[in-house]
């Protein structure tokens, strides 16, 4: 069937998919670390508000098994 994704290369992209949030936690924390050291509230608000929604959406769409 064309088009159709083999279970592999679809676990492969989930696995591409977990590290890139992973990823961008990260950079998210350390981020929030920098704009609270600078006293820039409003910026690590909006970073940890970000960070929120991105672990919250890991947690809906997490592992099935």
């Amino acid at each position: 069937m064309p088009g159709r994704t083999k279970k592999s290369q679809l676990e492969l992209f989930n696995k591409q998919a977990a590290i890139s949030v992973e990823e961008r936690l990260n950079q998210l924390e350390e981020e929030i670390r920098k704009a609270l050291k600078s006293g820039d509230l409003k910026r690590a608000e909006a970073l940890i508000e970000e960070q929120r929604t991105l672990l919250e959406s890991q947690m809906s769409s997490g592992p099935k098994s």
